[in-house]
């Protein structure tokens, strides 16, 4: 079998932890370049991985590529896979693909137009438990969705090598980083919104944290809570007319099914279920793109859907409302135990 010639722009911590390991067991594609505007980091990881060509101009590479996995900051996403797929160059984009709608519009047609394959990482949805959830709710055994509440939190801790997390004009915060895979997750799950209302507490920086009420078209009404600061809840759970499912965060997440009417309660624990470890997910992730790009399967929808959360997302800080601290609030705050 033929391998794919791919080279990786963008040298940060996600390609060094994620994409060079996975690729690496990756039968079928060949890595020709890794590309970074940090010369010294880029020749290192090249080193590392025994890969010879690399640079910081990804133009100087172009010709031993067929394909590219664009992991550099999220405000460079768009001008560069549109350049590339100009060039008739197939592109994995990591979420989000872009931080405008239009760019994504432009970036789905030009992708059309060349005949390349445009494809987001929202690696998220091949997880098993979330697939599980996806296909209860479709099934519809304990009835229509009434409300959900989906908390994500924890104290940032990524090693980024760069401070574009914590620019605002760059894509940075925890609604574009964190919100871009649960944003799609929700809309996978629940469809389209009807209305919503967004809060944050960016005040000239970045927002730490934020929280998103939404009503949907089906009916169902639900929220949204994110942050970089705070360890919350960490579960997405799902109020049915019959039941209830609850899930934890991540590929080994616990599933959790009630069903009060006939005493049904079920747990599926996919830390023992399931033998994936992350890194098989990114590897599955990698081979739908290979396999996209040979036309087995076809990922259009898939890249739309990614334009829908980048919109919302859009939506939302063209909308923001001001979050309060509880201490904003007029309420008392006890200091000390009496």
């Amino acid at each position: 079998m033929k391998k794919i010639n791919l080279g990786i722009i963008g040298c940060g911590m996600a390609t060094e932890v994620i994409h060079l390991p996975v690729l690496s067991k990756c039968k079928n594609v060949n890595v020709t370049s890794i590309i970074d505007i940090d010369s010294k980091r880029v020749y290192d990881l090249g080193q590392q991985y025994d890969i010879h060509n690399t640079g910081t101009d990804y133009n100087s590479f172009l010709h031993m590529m067929e394909a590219a996995i664009i992991a550099v900051p999220h405000h460079m996403h768009a001008a560069i896979a549109l350049d590339l797929m100009e060039k008739g160059l197939h592109v994995l984009v990591e979420k989000p693909i872009a931080l405008r709608g239009i760019d994504c519009k432009n970036m789905i047609e030009v992708s059309k137009k060349n005949d390349v394959v445009l494809y987001g990482g929202h690696v998220r949805r091949l997880y098993e438990p979330i697939q599980k959830v996806k296909k209860l709710i479709a099934k519809k055994n304990l009835g229509e969705v009434i409300r959900f509440e989906m908390l994500e939190g924890r104290i940032f801790e990524w090693p980024a090598i760069t401070f574009d997390m914590f620019d605002p004009n760059r894509g940075g915060g925890v609604l574009t980083d964190i919100g871009s895979h649960v944003l799609d997750l929700m809309l996978w799950w629940f469809g389209d919104i009807d209305s919503f209302e967004y809060f944050d507490d960016a005040r000239g920086g970045v927002e730490a944290n934020c929280e998103i009420s939404f009503k949907m078209k089906s009916g169902a009404v639900g929220r949204v809570e994110l942050s970089r600061v705070r360890d919350l809840r960490n579960t997405y759970k799902v109020l049915f007319e019959k039941g209830t499912i609850e899930v934890t965060l991540g590929h080994d997440a616990l599933v959790k099914i009630e069903r009060p009417d006939n005493y049904f309660r079920a747990y599926l624990d996919y830390s023992k279920k399931n033998k994936r470890t992350i890194m098989d997910y990114f590897h599955m992730q990698m081979m739908n793109f290979v396999k996209a790009m040979q036309g087995k399967i076809s990922v259009d929808k898939a890249a739309e859907e990614c334009m829908c959360v980048v919109e919302l997302i859009e939506m939302c800080k063209q909308n923001r409302k001001q979050l309060e601290y509880p201490w904003e609030k007029g309420g008392k705050i006890e200091l000390y135990a009496s």
